[in-house]
């Protein structure tokens, strides 16, 4: 439950964030759409957005989005420094993703990051452990620009200490955001969706090969055959650059993939992009979730995130995030491009249901830490620093 935290800590200033935004369909808007909106509740105040928009979209913002810079307009960049300025706004959040701006390594962002006279927070959601030079200036550039950092894993927080050689007094670590809910609701939530008497296997995010879903469909036959209930949902649509260049390239593949390995009754796509609560409803009806990311510099995974909190027990490829956040027995981790690997982490944990058990519990009793009630106060704390309060 999201509680008012305002007779305790007013947090008695207007906030402003600077990042892609809903109804833009990726991970960073929705990221900060949540923040924004759990932040307003606490703070008891309206926020205001400046949204950046990637070439030749425009989206029908909410009210709250104030602003609007795009991602290759220089001269933008520039309109949008002198409206920070001249605004009410107290203090910036950033929501910074190397791709979100224009230029080498989003570097035309500095444009509008180094002329901003309000406090800026920054919030870094990639940090490379080897840059090239180029990159190594742009993101020096925008750590020294920031008054604040936040980041989301330790790793994050040690590589910013030891290649950037920021004080640790300027970087907080805060976990991404998950959702807060009951655990143990999942027969409730299968009912609901109408999955009863299934096994529900599920991955969710916006689709591109980078999800390696193809692996998991590699290690259902055997899977299928002792387990006749097993139900996947791949949830969530093309990644949209990904359908503006290849178009549902991936995706056919994955549906031709189901049918060669005549996987039809295991396998539902659920080809749309997903609300917040729609979202945590599937989650909520879900055994066990399927992290099959190729990347394995992948910093941080909100979907990862979410499936700690919802309390699901969790097979995952050893990216730098799952390997920091599924320690300790709060996941299994598989090696990259193998589907065996999946397979035996599947039937492992499908003849072992107390093992599955014990596992959800500790990935969601890790997740308390991730919720966004308490994700969204950290931030106004450091919000807080930054302003002087």
């Amino acid at each position: 439950m999201i509680l008012s935290y305002n007779e305790f800590m007013p947090y008695p200033f207007t906030i402003g964030y600077i990042s892609s935004y809903v109804p833009r369909e990726c991970g960073i808007s929705t990221y900060t759409h949540r923040l924004a909106k759990v932040i307003a509740d606490i703070q008891g105040r309206s926020y205001n957005v400046i949204a950046v928009n990637d070439p030749g979209n425009s989206f029908d913002y909410g009210d709250e989005v104030k602003y609007v810079f795009e991602e290759e307009n220089k001269q933008s960049y520039n309109d949008a420094v002198s409206f920070i300025n001249q605004s009410n706004i107290d203090v910036i959040n950033v929501q910074h993703e190397y791709g979100l701006f224009g230029g080498s390594d989003g570097e035309d962002f500095l444009i509008l990051l180094e002329n901003i006279n309000k406090p800026i927070v920054t919030d870094l959601h990639t940090i490379l452990p080897q840059p090239n030079p180029h990159h190594q200036e742009v993101t020096s550039r925008i750590l020294n620009a920031s008054d604040q950092l936040i980041v989301m894993t330790e790793r994050s927080k040690a590589l910013i200490h030891d290649i950037y050689a920021i004080s640790e007094e300027k970087i907080n670590m805060i976990h991404h955001g998950g959702p807060d809910v009951e655990f143990g609701q999942t027969e409730i939530y299968k009912k609901e969706l109408g999955f009863e008497d299934r096994i529900v296997l599920a991955t969710f995010g916006l689709m591109s090969h980078g999800k390696g879903i193809e692996l998991v469909l590699d290690a259902l036959p055997k899977v299928v055959e002792k387990y006749s209930n097993i139900l996947f949902l791949v949830l969530g649509e093309t990644h949209p650059v990904v359908r503006r260049r290849h178009g549902e390239a991936y995706r056919e593949m994955l549906i031709k993939k189901v049918s060669d390995l005549g996987l039809e009754e295991f396998v539902q796509f659920e080809n749309r992009f997903f609300s917040y609560q729609n979202l945590v409803d599937y989650l909520q009806a879900t055994d066990i979730y399927l992290a099959s990311a190729i990347n394995p510099k992948q910093a941080v995974s909100g979907t990862l995130a979410y499936a700690m909190t919802t309390g699901l027990a969790i097979i995952s490829t050893p990216t730098q995030y799952a390997k920091e956040v599924l320690s300790e027995g709060r996941g299994v981790l598989v090696n990259f491009n193998d589907s065996r690997g999946f397979e035996e982490a599947l039937l492992k944990l499908l003849d072992n249901q107390r093992e599955r058990e014990e596992m959800s519990k500790r990935a969601y009793v890790f997740g308390q830490n991730m919720v966004w009630p308490l994700v969204a106060t950290r931030h106004l704390d450091v919000f807080a620093k930054a302003y002087g309060a």
